[in-house]
């Protein structure tokens, strides 16, 4: 299954990503380490690709990209930073990295996904999955609970954007959509209804935070 998979390697290509970030800001880089952090990338990009085709849906849903990172917020922000870095390899690279079919949109696809990780049938997605709404449960959980229980979930989710630095890397991906184009991307809604969800003060009343917390 993708959850004992990936899971796996998820932590290895997390602490490749930022160590090279750190790096690449000291100027400490060598060129075996562009090609290393390269290859990590290259491995989003293929988990993406290759788990989107066995999905059968013509885009990559929130859902589906959810699942694929085993409801995990920093995988899920791992494997979309991976992707938006990377590029086509360098004109006269030795043993040039293969690159997905169809990066550019796959790119886009991944951004619109993430994007819709911030929704309540996100946050509640395990409900779902079950069939089982906790609310028709004996006891249920109030609405009270239920807004702790968003807001929880969008502040994991806000900080695994900062830990991996993915804000920079979404950000980038609009601007070159936009060069690119003589419209602006058809998602630039979506990302600054994500932004200011993930920025929105928390809204649940201190009363609830403490029976959920």
């Amino acid at each position: 299954s993708s959850d004992l998979d990936l899971d796996r390697i998820s932590m290895q290509v997390y602490g490749a990503l930022c160590r090279f970030e750190v790096e690449q800001q000291g100027g400490g880089a060598c060129s075996e380490e562009l090609r290393l952090v390269r290859a990590f990338q290259s491995m989003c990009a293929w988990i993406l690709s290759i788990m989107w085709h066995f999905d059968g849906h013509d885009r990559i849903r929130s859902a589906s990209l959810w699942e694929w990172a085993s409801g995990d917020p920093l995988w899920a922000s791992v494997l979309v930073k991976g992707v938006l870095a990377f590029l086509p390899a360098p004109p006269g690279e030795e043993l040039p990295i293969l690159v997905p079919p169809q990066l550019s949109r796959l790119q886009d696809e991944v951004v619109v996904a993430f994007t819709g990780l911030h929704a309540p049938d996100i946050a509640f997605s395990g409900e779902f999955e079950a069939d089982i709404i906790a609310d028709d449960l004996d006891g249920g959980f109030p609405m009270a609970h239920r807004t702790v229980g968003l807001d929880l979930h969008r502040s994991r989710l806000a900080l695994a954007v900062v830990d991996c630095n993915l804000l920079d890397a979404l950000l980038r991906r609009a601007a070159a959509a936009a060069e690119s184009s003589t419209s602006p991307p058809s998602w630039l809604p979506a990302f600054a209804a994500f932004l200011a969800a993930l920025t929105a003060p928390c809204r649940g009343d201190a009363e609830a935070w403490q029976a959920v917390v």
